[in-house]
């Protein structure tokens, strides 16, 4: 699994001061995107995308490929469009996350009995229904790396391979994977998407600003 986010290339957030001359979709108040890159002679320059970016439909998400096709890009060429292009992707993406399901004292001692009623003849539960009591806590897995954690994403539950075979999967939209990676116990360091394949890191000093990048999406 990789390390987090290493790019010469870092994005922050400004505040819009004043009403932009040109309609890009921002106004004064908001906060916009900007990138700090070090060029080859050392000088640091700041600029920020502002140009109308691709409008998506829900179906182009679907299936993850067009994510899964962004960070294959970004790897290839490591530039700033193609990291502006991952961040505005999964703003509007919607990720599989592998979770152990935890069962309450009450219906954990219901489970408990039903298979010690089987007493050993397991194929005897097939087609058995056990409704649970409570709500069912789904706690999301994490990865370690040396000293870090990170809070795994998938495009898809294949994407998982055997490793998701041990757990529960949960599909979630990215900005609720951002506020649970954010809250997590483990203090992560940023959020791996896809971290058996091709994986790709979020670095958790970029999470707030996936949050503020405005929607691709158009419903029809």
């Amino acid at each position: 699994m990789p390390e987090a986010l290493n790019f010469v290339c870092v994005c922050y957030l400004i505040k819009l001061l004043n009403e932009p001359n040109q309609n890009f979709g921002y106004h004064q108040g908001e906060k916009i995107a900007f990138l700090i890159q070090e060029t080859e002679d050392k000088k640091i320059i700041c600029y920020s995308d502002m140009n109308p970016s691709q409008i998506l439909k829900p179906e182009d998400l679907e299936d993850g490929s067009m994510l899964k096709a962004a960070i294959t890009d970004f790897n290839a060429e490591r530039s700033e469009q193609a990291l502006i292009q991952i961040l505005e992707i999964l703003r509007d993406s919607l990720v599989w996350i592998p979770c152990n399901a935890v069962l309450n004292e009450v219906d954990q001692k219901a489970f408990t009995d039903l298979i010690d009623k089987a007493d050993g003849d397991l194929d005897s539960l097939k087609g058995i229904e056990l409704s649970n009591k409570e709500n069912i806590r789904m706690i999301p897995d994490i990865l370690q790396n040396g000293d870090n954690f990170f809070f795994p994403a998938f495009t898809t539950t294949e994407d998982m391979g055997e490793y998701g075979q041990n757990f529960s999967k949960v599909q979630k939209h990215f900005l609720e994977v951002i506020a649970l990676a954010r809250n997590n116990e483990k203090n992560v360091s940023g959020i791996v998407i896809n971290a058996f394949t091709e994986p790709w890191v979020l670095d958790k000093a970029l999470f707030e600003v996936v949050e503020k990048m405005k929607t691709r999406l158009v419903q029809e």
